[in-house]
């Protein structure tokens, strides 16, 4: 029986924040660094700031695939049913299906977006879930493998979850 893996967009498999960085640089004329941004500044955001972002369009869709993710898709594709799992608003859902069909992501067809990610991981039965952000690690963890991707925003729960330092060196706890 093929293995079913669930995966996050944003931080995961698209680079969403270094998407809002270039926007901070560009449109806000912010100074400080990619971690500086996503370590401390990003603390500040309000709802209505986070609300403003996360509705950017145009940021679900600038930025392409990096060679890794690419890579790590072909060769988990032959391995897993693959879901894309996300918590993106739906407003950004036509966006985010036609950048999956434009560069061939694989089980394209499985994309959902949710707020409740557990609830959709039980009923898909998701071995295993590759996630970024901790909020989201500490639920999915209780129904399934769970692989942090290390990021500026979630250092201090490293020791508390499997962590890689990338989508490659994640291929060294998925099993069949």
């Amino acid at each position: 029986m093929t293995k079913v893996l669930g995966l996050d967009l944003d931080g995961v498999i698209y680079p969403w924040h270094e998407a809002v960085y270039e926007y901070f640089r560009l449109y806000k004329n912010y100074t400080g660094s990619f971690n500086k941004l996503w370590e401390v500044d990003y603390l500040s955001f309000t709802k209505t700031d986070w609300e403003f972002l996360t509705n950017i369009d145009y940021l679900y869709s600038c930025m392409m695939p990096t060679p890794e993710c690419t890579n790590f898709l072909n060769k988990v594709k032959y391995r897993f049913d693959i879901y894309y799992i996300t918590g993106r608003p739906n407003s950004v859902k036509t966006t985010t299906e036609l950048f999956l069909k434009r560069y061939k992501f694989p089980f394209r067809e499985n994309l959902i977006f949710t707020e409740d990610k557990a609830n959709t991981c039980r009923r898909l039965q998701i071995d295993y879930y590759i996630e970024d952000l901790p909020v989201n690690m500490k639920v999915l963890s209780k129904i399934a493998n769970t692989i942090m991707i290390a990021r500026p925003y979630n250092k201090e729960y490293r020791d508390t979850y499997t962590t890689a330092s990338s989508l490659k060196d994640s291929l060294r706890f998925l099993e069949d």
